[in-house]
């Protein structure tokens, strides 16, 4: 996981776009949840992702993936449910892709 963590650290460094920069983000707090950081630590982590970046097209794989922390790690699942509604409101393309 080490390497992992050291490649994506470095396309953060080295990214020139948005979604660079957001995908290797997401890669490496995924990389913190299957490490067994504190479920409080990676919530933090979402939620600092997406005030930092919006609620938005560019965050929709970041919402995503925490509606799925929401459900399966915490238990949580009338918030995830709520998150993936807000998901599709947004103005999605048929060529937006999910991270």
């Amino acid at each position: 996981m080490e390497v992992a963590k050291k490649s994506f650290n470095y396309t953060l460094e080295n990214a020139l776009d948005l979604e660079t920069e957001l995908t290797a983000k997401l890669y490496l707090l995924q990389i913190n949840m299957e490490t067994n950081s504190q479920n409080s630590e990676i919530e933090t982590q979402f939620n600092q992702l997406l005030n930092q970046y919006g609620r938005n097209n560019s965050t929709v794989g970041i919402q995503v993936i925490y509606a799925e922390f929401l459900a399966f790690n915490k238990n949580e699942t009338s918030k995830a449910i709520s998150t993936l509604k807000e998901v599709l409101k947004l103005p999605l393309t048929n060529f937006k892709t999910v991270m």
